[in-house]
């Protein structure tokens, strides 16, 4: 009896351990490493799958100057714009900008010494109602900090930068006093960290360190012996780029406490009112004239700062403001003079432009441009 009972024990021993052995060793309730409470990888071993990808639509954003009115477009997969409709802006708009959130933009009305502000619906790209705020006389563009909390407003007549705090719900603009900045200041950037901000005037390029609260201290002046029309700035801060109304561009480099080099000129063309724009890699930068009715395109070397022409084209009479696509495939040109808004292929090794058909004829006068994207 005994005898038998120990080799029914036996049996069941060697039951538990073929079990174990299919197993792979591993405990029951084990991961694959025998470890208690390890969870089993997926069937046959595969990666959980990947998030879906956001899908995105484009919408241009243009000062329409004699309708007094920003007009929205959307932007095709091929570049192409079509139109979405206008929205009432003040007497002479001339620049758009957009909140970092992309959630409000921004319409500077020169002859009304406001701002309008509209909540952007992301579904259509079109703007809520118009809200105004006073600036100084003559505003000329404004510019948003990084943060989105605080912007600037240049102010050509009453020679000040309007500060203001921005509430972050409804893009409202609080005023928090304005600055005197030199004579008939007209560009400015702020440094993509959010420490700086550069002003172009009559008298040269200030730079000036922001505050907690937005304020600003002066740093120093490099002065210009040439009227300056525009600046801009790489993404890496490194760089600033200075338009002259004699034709040429001299580029600064920046220091790491926001002063502002002396001006070496790193391109010439014809004379008349310029803008020069950087685009967003900072890989090419743009110049507009209106002396040749020309946009100038360049090669930017980040090391250096070097430009390397490109080519030019000639989008229509009086050039005005230029944008990148989000992509980084399409460039487009405003004319104020002519009406037009054209676009070009970029090549995206030297930057060069080609035209993408014929310009699109507005009824109106198109001043800035701003492009933005946002979730389908």
């Amino acid at each position: 009896m005994q005898r038998a009972l120990w080799r029914f024990f036996g049996l069941i021993a060697l039951a538990v351990s073929g079990l174990l052995a299919a197993c792979g060793g591993s405990c029951l309730g084990c991961g694959g490493d025998g470890n208690p409470g390890g969870g089993a990888e997926p069937p046959g071993g595969a990666s959980p799958p990947p998030p879906p990808a956001v899908v995105t639509q484009t919408f241009a954003y243009v000062a329409a100057r004699g309708l007094e009115s920003v007009a929205i477009y959307r932007v095709g997969d091929d570049g192409g714009l079509a139109s979405v409709g206008l929205v009432q802006a003040g007497e002479r708009v001339g620049h758009v900008a957009i909140h970092p959130s992309n959630r409000f933009a921004y319409a500077v009305n020169r002859n009304d010494n406001n701002v309008s502000i509209y909540a952007i619906d992301p579904s259509t790209g079109g703007l809520g109602d118009r809200v105004d705020v006073a600036t100084g006389i003559s505003p000329r563009l404004i510019r948003i900090h990084p943060s989105g909390s605080f912007a600037y407003v240049t102010n050509f007549i009453s020679e000040t930068i309007s500060i203001y705090g921005i509430d972050a719900n409804s893009g409202a603009l609080n005023p928090l006093g304005a600055m005197a900045v030199g004579a008939q200041p007209s560009g400015l950037m702020i440094d993509p960290t959010g420490q700086f901000v550069f002003v172009e005037s009559a008298e040269g390029v200030r730079s000036y360190s922001i505050g907690a609260a937005g304020a600003l201290s002066p740093n120093g002046t490099v002065p210009s012996a040439v009227a300056l029309d525009d600046i801009a700035l790489t993404p890496s801060g490194t760089f600033l780029y200075a338009a002259a109304a004699d034709g040429t561009v001299s580029r600064h480099a920046i220091s790491g406490t926001g002063e502002v080099g002396p001006g070496t000129v790193v391109a010439t063309g014809a004379a008349g009112e310029l803008s020069v724009y950087i685009e967003p890699s900072g890989r090419f930068a743009y110049v507009t004239s209106s002396g040749d009715n020309s946009v100038a395109a360049f090669g930017l070397h980040p090391l250096t700062g070097e430009l390397t022409p490109a080519g030019t084209v000639n989008p229509g009479l009086d050039p005005r403001s230029v944008a990148m696509g989000p992509t980084g495939e399409y460039l487009y040109a405003t004319s104020e003079d002519s009406g037009t808004i054209s676009v070009y292929a970029v090549d995206q090794t030297t930057g060069a432009l080609t035209a993408r058909g014929a310009p699109l004829v507005a009824d109106f006068l198109p001043g800035g441009i701003v492009i933005a994207s946002f979730p389908r």
